[in-house]
């Protein structure tokens, strides 16, 4: 596999993708791979406090492209990101890539001291490593698909009563939330999205201007959109409502009223599990 690096700055990495590419004592700076196994390129970027995120990310990508990457086939893995200065540069870094039409698969981002991780770029493991240099102690291992940052949610309801209420069952129920952006309708919502990063979308069936069916249906007509996992939040509980969201797209279906609990498993569910 070809390798490319783009503003490696000091940071220790391997010469072999097929290894491991480590970037030690990160700090508040984020490993960024990109790799495309079928096009056998892979391309790394440290992205740090003084960096501009923009520019790098479309060199890095550019010089990937150049390699023959494709969107659709290609895997982006981060690691890194401690303490608020690197919660900054994640949420950056994470709008850009959507800007592009890009997705995180693999994450192991988010500590409030600096630590030592080792990024498996093909297999898109990272390892946390305790000390430094030869002889660190091994410690937790992050899979494909590990999630260390809170998720941002779209909320999708005519009712701002309702909104509400589902913002703070979600709360109550212990779920890693963070951002929480609201929307009366399916357009406002799809409007939102132009501009905002989101993990998951919870929306209503029955809204004006564009109703739940149109917005699952509309994003996941959307190259850019249509890996956000959707749970539907309704009051109809017949098995056809729920057969043909979910023919539509929709990843998980709640019934109104609900509880903390029931909420929290139908979003993990629609997540693969990696925020339980």
């Amino acid at each position: 596999m070809r390798l490319i690096f783009v503003n490696r700055g000091e940071y220790s990495v391997s010469r072999h993708a097929g290894d491991v590419l480590a970037g030690y004592q990160l700090g508040s700076s984020l490993a960024i791979a990109v790799v495309d196994a079928e096009a056998g390129t892979a391309g790394l970027l440290v992205a740090g406090p003084d960096s501009r995120v923009d520019l790098s990310i479309a060199a890095l990508w550019n010089e990937v492209q150049r390699q023959g990457a494709v969107p659709k086939r290609t895997s982006i893995r981060i690691a890194g990101g401690a303490g608020f200065e690197g919660k900054q540069i994640y949420l950056a870094v994470r709008k850009n890539l959507w800007k592009m039409g890009l997705f995180i698969q693999a994450e192991a981002v988010g500590a409030a001291r600096i630590r030592n991780v080792r990024l498996e770029v093909e297999s898109g493991r990272f390892l946390d490593l305790r000390g430094t240099g030869k002889g660190a102690r091994t410690g937790r291992r992050a899979e494909p698909g590990s999630h260390t940052m809170p998720y941002s949610i779209l909320i999708a309801d005519d009712s701002p009563a309702m909104r509400k209420v589902i913002a703070r069952v979600i709360s109550m129920s212990g779920f890693d939330v963070g951002d929480v952006l609201t929307a009366s309708d399916g357009l406002q919502a799809l409007s939102l999205l132009k501009t905002h990063a989101v993990d998951l979308i919870l929306t209503d069936i029955n809204m004006p201007r564009a109703n739940g069916e149109q917005l699952v249906r509309e994003l996941r007509q959307d190259a850019r959109l249509r890996k956000i996992p959707v749970v539907v939040v309704s009051t109809d509980a017949t098995q056809a409502r729920l057969q043909q969201m979910v023919s539509l797209g929709a990843n998980g279906y709640v019934v109104k009223p609900f509880t903390p609990e029931t909420i929290r498993a139908e979003m993990e569910r629609a997540l693969g599990g990696v925020c339980a």
